[in-house]
């Protein structure tokens, strides 16, 4: 959701002790999950404001950096590079979901990874479940049309050929995976 494992970190220790300190205000008009998802997407969404002076990042883009440098890897091993590929595809999942708004990522991610359904997304979002599946359609869409264009024919995966370039940029760091670690 904010794009930046430390940050992760810290939200969620900081939803954790809302938790802790607000149980108090859980008034039973909807499950306990429902209010404990509620109150952590809040608290994610207040994180996502805090980062606002940071550039908004669009799937063009996104896109045209993924285009700019498609070659094979030398410099690396192979069983590094099929390492360095699968924390260069997830690092790429996490810009992808980056590039949709707020409460767009905030959808697809509860749908999606946590298996939430339109009625209880709505609850925790405040919006009506119609409103939920459309956002979440719409944002299927985005990424699906991302993933046809930029990741590969087939849905063949080409972070392999951009492992090199990712290095270059500092985007992986083949001594300290940010996401292969989660």
């Amino acid at each position: 959701m904010l794009g930046n494992p430390t940050e992760a970190q810290d939200a969620s220790q900081d939803i954790m002790v809302k938790l802790l300190t607000h149980l108090s205000t859980y008034r039973r008009e909807s499950s306990f999950t429902t209010w404990v998802y509620c109150l952590a997407v809040n608290t994610l969404l207040d994180y996502r404001k805090k980062q606002s002076g940071r550039p908004k990042l669009t799937f063009e883009f996104f896109g045209a950096d993924i285009c700019s440098v498609q070659q094979e890897s030398n410099a690396f091993e192979e069983e590094e590079k099929a390492e360095l590929a699968e924390e260069l595809k997830r690092a790429c999942t996490n810009m992808m979901l980056q590039c949709l708004d707020n409460r767009s990522r905030a959808i697809f991610i509860l749908c999606t990874m946590f298996r939430i359904d339109s009625r209880t997304g709505g609850e925790i979002l405040d919006i009506t479940p119609e409103s939920y599946r459309q956002i979440l359609s719409r944002s299927r869409k985005k990424m699906s049309e991302f993933l046809k264009e930029y990741c590969g024919v087939g849905g063949i995966c080409r972070c392999s050929r951009r492992i090199d370039y990712a290095y270059k940029q500092g985007r992986i760091i083949p001594c300290k995976p940010e996401y292969l670690k989660l």
